[in-house]
């Protein structure tokens, strides 16, 4: 469908430049149709368009046939939950998460609670670029209920995990400030931290949707959360993206410590008290491979897309791992990415003993860049053909788009699957050599478009 992105992240765009009422109920019958009719599970975030797509996303849900149970506003990872908790056929997730305000999106969940693998995305694609839409007749039209009480069940999973400590956290008298962008993540913290004792502070905990900075939880983006933990005293500071799949830490310094050492410091946590392998993807930092390590554990790196990593967690039986942008997954709990989760094992952690100023201290330094490249009429597989030519000798990842490693760091140039850009990302163990590596690869691109244009 034009003006929409497909991917295993699912089906997104601008709302009103090819994500309208129409489209989204076109899809939402042919996903009810692919999954059968039974129950879907429909949450969404606060977006100010989320009323208008939870209302046609229905529509076309009822009229496959399918009931719907309608969450309201949650976190993406509350549908997770309950998907597997109603046994429904699939579950949709109206949230573009970090997507500037203008956009939304349709998360697609199979009845495993987990987002569509690329094989079940590519064959839904097929039969809705290939054909209408069938409805039901009148008598065999699904019926529509309500449920809000999923954030509540969402956390007491999340307590129940031997990983989370809730009498440690208590008797530790910790205080934190959340930052919900005014998202939907606010049910299940506040929730999840009234249940630890944490006492909090809030910054844009209203649903509004109206973000009131980048939505995208990255240390240049929490300058507020950061000046209120350290003008309220706290322990830690939480930031949420729209949808709370994604978390990251402020340290009571008010020091961001950043989405990939916020993985990184979970994984530190976790590993001594679960068996298995990391999974993570292949954009992630290196420094997961030094925490790994330390555990004697190795790193399994996947393409990026959380249902990638969940795959191959589930694959192999991987107990701990995620995504660096901050995006914590332990299937025992819950399958996907859960910002909710990440809180409450970071106030655990916490609980017993460092601080998270100790805690980020503990993770080797590597600093990395996150970049974006507008690709135009740029030919993305000339551009990473080029980039293998100019990095001669550096040895070539293409697990996802290229990534060019050698002994100073790596670079790595894929194509967003939630923007229609190219995604830059360089680490290495200082800073000079991170600029090398970007600089270069922008020089290289760049010569791709001249010659394009010439």
């Amino acid at each position: 469908m034009e003006g929409l992105i497909f991917s295993v992240s699912g089906a997104r765009g601008v709302v009103g430049h090819g994500l309208d009422p129409l489209a989204l109920t076109r899809i939402a019958a042919h996903f009810g149709a692919w999954v059968g009719r039974g129950t879907v599970a429909v949450g969404r975030d606060s977006r100010v368009s989320g009323e208008m797509a939870m209302a046609a996303v229905t529509s076309g849900l009822l009229g496959a046939g399918n009931d719907v149970v309608d969450l309201g506003i949650v976190a993406t990872p509350t549908v997770e939950v309950a998907v597997r908790e109603l046994g429904a056929r699939g579950g949709i997730q109206i949230s573009a998460s970090h997507n500037p305000a203008n956009w939304n999106a349709l998360k697609l969940l199979s009845s495993r609670g987990i987002f569509l693998t690329a094989a079940e995305g590519a064959d839904l694609k097929r039969r809705i670029d290939g054909s209408e839409p069938v409805f039901a007749e009148w008598d065999a039209l699904g019926q529509r209920s309500e449920r809000a009480d999923f954030s509540e069940i969402h956390v007491q999973r999340i307590l129940a995990s031997p990983l989370v400590d809730a009498a440690a956290v208590r008797a530790a008298g910790l205080s934190a400030v959340v930052d919900c962008v005014h998202g939907a993540g606010a049910p299940a913290a506040r929730i999840l931290l009234e249940r630890l004792g944490v006492r909090a502070s809030w910054l844009y905990d209203e649903p509004t949707g109206r973000f009131p900075r980048n939505p995208e939880p990255t240390p240049e983006n929490l300058t507020e959360l950061a000046a209120a933990v350290i003008a309220s005293g706290s322990d830690v500071g939480f930031a949420l993206d729209p949808d709370a799949d994604r978390v990251s830490v402020v340290d009571e310094t008010g020091r961001p410590i950043g989405e990939e050492v916020t993985l990184a410091v979970v994984l530190d946590f976790v590993l001594p008290q679960v068996a298995g392998d990391v999974v993570v993807n292949v954009s992630t930092t290196s420094a997961i491979d030094d925490v790994a390590a330390r555990h004697g554990r190795r790193v399994h790196r996947t393409p990026v897309g959380e249902v990638n990593v969940t795959e191959k967690m589930l694959a192999i039986g991987a107990q701990a791992g995620g995504e660096g942008n901050g995006g914590v997954i332990v299937p025992a709990v819950n399958p996907g990415r859960d910002g909710i989760l990440g809180m409450a094992l970071v106030l655990t952690a916490l609980a017993r003993g460092p601080r998270v100023s100790e805690l980020a201290g503990r993770i080797p330094r590597w600093i990395m860049r996150k970049e974006k490249i507008e690709t135009g009429l740029l030919s993305v597989d000339q551009v990473l053909e080029a980039l293998a030519e100019g990095f001669a000798g550096a040895t070539l990842d293409r697990t996802d788009g290229l990534k060019l490693i050698d002994e100073s760091g790596w670079v790595h140039v894929r194509k967003s699957n939630t923007e229609p850009i190219l995604r830059l990302l360089a680490e290495a163990r200082d800073a000079s050599t991170v600029d090398s590596l970007v600089t270069k690869t922008r020089r290289l691109v760049e010569r791709v478009g001249a010659a394009s244009r010439a």
